[in-house]
């Protein structure tokens, strides 16, 4: 990455006196264009290569014709689901009992926050990995000290 601080027109290092006051510069030569400019909202050099990231990306974006495509639960409700939905679905009850959902609460409905608790606490630290741990070993137990079923059944 190429940023530097500079101070009175010129490059200073950690060690100037007035190296505080200096301000982020970004240098850089992207397909035959030199973009050299200051960056005055950075405060440390991981802001300023985060901005200069930031410029390189727009510019390979605007030459290449990248634009962002994602598209959120909402807006694919509104522009695809809610006329097809409209055209397709005979059932008039059902169709004015779904249609009447705000897209919020049907985000609301499909991952509720309790659901999100539950998924977070699943680890192996929960107590049920413990018991199915215990469980392995106490049937590996009773398969080596010969008073398991199936392990009788085979060894006779």
């Amino acid at each position: 990455m190429s940023v530097y601080k500079r101070y009175n027109g010129k490059r200073v290092s950690s060690s100037h006196p007035d190296y505080s006051k200096a301000r982020w510069w970004i240098y850089k030569r992207l397909k035959g264009k030199v973009i050299h400019q200051s960056v005055p909202e950075a405060k440390t050099k991981q802001e300023a290569e985060l901005a200069e990231r930031q410029i390189i990306k727009a510019s390979f974006d605007h030459s290449y014709n990248v634009t962002d495509t994602t598209t959120t639960l909402a807006t694919f409700i509104e522009q695809k689901y809610r006329p097809y939905f409209q055209q397709n679905n005979v059932n008039q009850g059902q169709r004015s009992c779904i249609l009447d959902f705000s897209s919020d609460t049907l985000r609301n409905r499909l991952y509720p926050a309790s659901a999100l608790r539950i998924v977070g606490t699943a680890g192996p630290s929960s107590k049920l990995a413990r018991t199915n741990a215990r469980k392995k070993v106490n049937s590996h137990r009773r398969r080596s000290t010969g008073s398991c079923r199936r392990c009788r059944r085979s060894s006779a």
